[in-house]
């Protein structure tokens, strides 16, 4: 059996490869979207400079993504997810401080089903 210590650990977004953070956070504020109760959301966050892939995205296991429009390069894709979880930690802001945060980056999410 883990503690809430070793599971906190396993939270948060990491580095993936290159261009790519992604990581399981609790839900916190977040109700753009339903966890199924369960208190966490999968992030991810990545460059579409060269692709066709949305700049980041909130999802269940199963279904319901919110996803962001816009494009983020590559040179803004680890200074956005550094400053998120600086600003965020492991824990998920609401939708309306999300946006604010991502009209930083001239990006915005919305539930997109």
């Amino acid at each position: 059996m883990k503690t809430i210590w070793e599971i906190d650990k396993l939270l948060g977004l990491k580095k993936t490869g290159d261009y790519r953070y992604e990581g399981t956070l609790c839900t916190g504020e977040f109700e753009a979207m339903g966890d199924y109760g369960r208190g966490i959301l999968y992030v991810i966050i990545q460059s579409n400079e060269d692709s066709s892939f949305c700049p980041m995205s909130i999802s269940t296991i199963d279904d319901g993504v919110w996803t962001v429009n816009g494009v983020l390069k590559k040179e803004n894709t680890e200074k956005l997810a550094n400053e998120f979880i600086e600003k965020f930690g492991n824990v998920l802001p609401s939708e309306h401080v999300l946006n604010e945060f991502l009209r930083n980056y001239k990006l915005f999410g919305l539930y997109t089903g």
